[in-house]
């Protein structure tokens, strides 16, 4: 239990584990009829609307519904390519996962097994095509994409990958326009010559010209920003550099630099100074209003604050979702090109470890996905229910660090969050 004082001297309880916000003489709120008109349109935006119809969900302004219903329908499938990348970030995760098998792959076996699967290919929205770096396995790519474009007709929707773009040409880019391929290309904004790589292709006038026809011509994609509190912590620093470069690119800063145990020294350069100067910078980016510079464009990354908002309000408890069977109720899953169930997401904060076959999804063993409830560090956390929590396949130790190396974003989340709804920013918050 957390007691929250907001900057206009309200007082509120919030219980984390139920996921209740109470008030100061310990009466449960009904958040639907108090919510601030802000987060009412919010929910009213018919942009949004979309989202909700594609998870199957109810009507988010009918409080005694329950928010996000059971559902048959699997929207997301995610196919990873492989670990390989051509950069080798100060930050990347992905150093401590398992070692690349892409040479032993046959491609041909894993798209029958695709074609034949369970999988309703109707009702997907998204195939995510990830890596490592995804255009380092161009051939893959090109081959998927192809084959289920002219064997699967009955997918309908599109197909996304985020590139660094350094691979990223003009035959690949007119071959994503032609078989509407949405791309993220990720840049580290005003650090990535520190956090990445000297080669930043912001420098090369060429790439600038591509990316800007493809990403704001097109409208295929946007741009996820790594940020963090080294070196520039202030995220309007970067948004600068791209609205002068490549104006009217949409920006999603939703991924914050993320140490692990092996990166662990990073948290060395994590000053208290720049901690807060990076907490205050997207509290405000979260929190801008229309018309207010830089408010289009970065749209995408408030997009999730709707979902996030809709956790509280709604009072749902995605750490005690139970179901028969992941496949009756995911919304997104993933494979690897050797047909290996790699994890899948639910509408909540439970994530499965690798589990079934691209073969027998419908069929799985699993009868409760282990949640974050369970862990040890994330019982008592105030952000356990919008963080999501680190992956299960992450070591304790490794999701300590994990965690706190991100706690100032979700801080910054949670801020907004409770600004959307409330109108009232936190100023201090005491567990109690």
């Amino acid at each position: 239990m957390f007691k929250i004082i907001g900057d206009n001297g309200s007082i509120w309880y919030y219980d984390v584990l139920n996921n209740k916000v109470l008030d100061s003489n310990g009466i449960q709120l009904n958040l639907f009829h108090i919510a601030s008109n802000r987060a009412i349109a919010l929910f009213n935006d018919r942009k949004y609307q979309k989202f909700f119809d594609q998870r199957g969900l109810n009507n988010a302004l009918k409080p005694n519904d329950q928010l996000f219903v059971q559902t048959d329908q699997l929207t997301d499938l995610v196919i990873q390519l492989g670990l390989k990348c051509d950069l080798n970030c100060i930050y990347c995760s992905q150093k401590i996962c398992s070692p690349d098998t892409t040479s032993r792959i046959n491609l041909e076996k894993f798209l029958i097994q695709l074609r034949e699967s369970t999988i309703n290919f109707s009702n997907l929205r998204v195939i995510q095509l990830w890596g490592g770096e995804p255009l380092v396995y161009w051939k893959f790519v090109k081959q998927i994409v192809e084959f289920i474009r002219e064997n699967i007709p009955e997918f309908k929707g599109y197909f996304h990958l985020t590139t660094n773009a350094t691979l990223l040409d003009k035959e690949k880019v007119e071959f994503f326009i032609k078989n509407n391929v949405r791309v993220q290309v990720s840049h580290d904004g005003v650090n990535h010559k520190f956090q990445r790589t000297l080669n930043d292709w912001l420098d090369d006038d060429k790439k600038v010209e591509l990316i800007k026809y493809f990403l704001g011509e097109k409208h295929m994609g946007d741009v996820n920003i790594t940020f963090a509190p080294m070196f520039n912590p202030n995220i309007f620093d970067s948004l600068e550099l791209f609205e002068k470069r490549i104006p009217g690119v949409k920006i999603c800063c939703r991924s914050p630099l993320r140490c692990d145990s092996t990166n662990a020294h990073l948290m060395q350069m994590f000053s208290a100074k720049n901690i807060e100067i990076a907490k205050t910078s997207f509290y405000k980016l979260l929190t801008l209003q229309p018309g207010e510079r830089f408010y289009k464009m970065t749209q995408p990354t408030r997009s999730r604050l709707l979902d996030l908002c809709c956790n509280l309000i709604s009072g749902r408890l995605p750490t005690e979702i139970q179901f028969n069977c992941p496949a009756k109720q995911m919304y997104e899953i993933c494979f690897n090109l050797q047909g290996q169930h790699i994890f899948f997401f639910v509408s909540s904060a439970s994530m499965g470890v690798a589990h079934g076959t691209i073969d027998n999804i419908a069929n799985c063993f699993i009868t409760k996905a282990e949640s974050v409830a369970y862990r040890t560090m994330c019982k008592e956390c105030l952000y356990t229910q919008f963080c999501q929590g680190p992956c299960v396949l992450y070591q304790n130790k490794d999701a300590k660090i994990h965690c706190k190396s991100t706690y100032w974003f979700w801080e910054a989340w949670f801020a907004a969050i409770w600004k959307t709804i409330f109108n009232e920013k936190p100023i201090e918050i005491l567990k109690v």
